[in-house]
């Protein structure tokens, strides 16, 4: 589902992520078919430097079972969130065989832009894994340094993207369209509001990308 409803704890959870920094193991998660499942380790936390990957489930938290229909959101965030230095064993189901896994809570970075490089000669590519308040902000100095080393067009890459702030999705948006014209954007109810935007900067660069939602990160 593309709408998911969040209680007053869960969305305070939530801002924190996307605001800035916060404490915990560093994975983005979803909740599937009663079992935490890992969407992907964020880069430069706990979990990426254990090797946790996506598609990883992690069934025990401190040898306690976790799966089951009373695992929530806000369960799996006071259990693997916490203080930088404190320590977490986790069980780890991959593949048919359980991992014991040993992580020190840290600091974790939230960066929306992971990577940004030249494809080819001309053809840049940026990935961006979420829709944060710094986002914008990264994603135009991405297209910035991607141009002085000679792109004029570019890839997005929003696989495994969680969503996040509109506002930051239209800002990004905003680079590639022209100055002058209208747009509409289209809400849930499918009935339209008339929106002027457009900068222009990046006008006329080609973008491509996939968009799967929905993830947590503790």
């Amino acid at each position: 589902p593309q709408t998911v409803y969040f209680s007053g704890e869960e969305l305070a959870a939530m801002s924190e992520n996307m605001e800035g920094n916060f404490e915990g193991v560093g994975v983005e998660f979803l909740v599937q078919k009663d079992s935490l499942m890992v969407v992907a380790a964020i880069p430069g936390g706990p979990s990426e430097a254990a090797g946790i990957r996506a598609g990883d489930r992690i069934v025990e938290v401190e040898g306690e079972p976790i799966s089951g229909p009373t695992l929530t959101n806000s369960r799996v965030m006071a259990l693997l969130k916490g203080p930088r230095g404190t320590k977490v064993h986790l069980a780890v189901h991959r593949r048919g065989r359980t991992l014991d896994i040993h992580l020190e809570r840290d600091r974790i970075p939230i960066q929306s832009v992971v990577a940004a490089f030249l494809l080819e000669e001309e053809v840049g590519y940026i990935k961006a894994i979420r829709f944060a308040a710094n986002t914008a902000q990264e994603f135009e100095e991405a297209m910035d340094l991607l141009a002085q080393q000679g792109a004029s067009s570019v890839i997005v890459d929003l696989r495994g993207n969680g969503g996040g702030y509109l506002n930051a999705v239209v800002e990004m948006v905003d680079l590639f369209l022209d100055k002058d014209p209208a747009r509409r954007l289209r809400n849930s109810e499918s009935t339209d509001r008339e929106a002027v935007f457009g900068r222009g900067e990046a006008a006329g660069t080609v973008s491509h990308d996939h968009h799967h939602g929905g993830t947590r990160s503790p």
